[in-house]
């Protein structure tokens, strides 16, 4: 009696088991009786499975980094550190119209993505320097985890506006993508030499997109940068 009850249950299983499954490939199959491909999106980056992939990023540890209150390291002609607390860097004087005598800054922007090819989140901090008048130029800051510390992997300061202004800094399919305003604005090129495409820093009419990759421990230009209309 044990061993047939046993035959029925696991026929019932069988056959449950295969009903859903045709069930599945006829939902999946096209008019003409192939099985319809899956989409992958462009960015080739895979959809979370019932939130897991968007659970673990953002749960990440380099996104529990407190940006808004950190200390980042000074760049060449800067201070040491840059104490940033609640998103800002106030200046310590200004002159008598209110521009700030020594360096302001306010945190424009944090964004995460994977700009060293290893899977994992890093982030990207964009820090915009405050003049007090209409020139705008940006602290860049990229960092990944190393166990439970942030890790620096590179800074840089952009341009002016037009003279290579920050447009944008992303990660995109384990690559580091800026993007800034002008013709042929390389970092570590004199960003604001005469490119001859605007007629002002107001008014850009082109920016230049720069690919890197992470090899060994630096950023690396993939290739020319490429020059597109705004």
């Amino acid at each position: 009696m044990k061993l047939t009850l046993a035959q029925s249950l696991t026929f019932i299983t069988t056959f449950v088991v295969g009903i859903a499954i045709s069930t599945l490939v006829v939902s999946l199959s096209s008019e003409n009786g192939d099985v319809a491909a899956i989409q992958i999106p462009e960015n080739n980056q895979s959809q979370p499975v019932l939130g897991f992939v968007e659970f673990t990023r953002l749960d990440s540890p380099i996104r529990r980094v407190d940006f808004d209150n950190f200390d980042y390291p000074g760049l060449p002609g800067l201070p040491l550190y840059l104490r940033v607390r609640n998103g800002k860097r106030p200046p310590k004087r200004r002159d008598a119209i209110g521009r700030p005598l020594d360096i302001s800054l306010v945190l424009a922007d944090v964004t995460y993505g994977d700009v060293t090819g290893d899977g994992q989140d890093d982030a990207i901090v964009d820090l915009g320097w405050e003049t007090g008048g209409t020139a705008s130029a940006d602290l860049i800051y990229i960092f990944t985890m190393r166990k439970t510390n942030p890790r620096l992997l590179w800074a840089f300061k952009t341009g002016d506006r037009a003279d290579g202004g920050c447009r944008n800094v992303f990660a995109e399919n384990g690559l580091l993508i800026v993007e800034l305003l002008g013709k042929d604005k390389i970092i570590g090129k004199n960003l604001y030499a005469d490119d001859g495409t605007h007629s002002g820093l107001c008014c850009p009419t082109v920016f230049t997109r720069s690919r890197y990759r992470w090899i060994g421990n630096r950023f690396r230009l993939l290739a020319p940068p490429e020059v597109r209309p705004l």
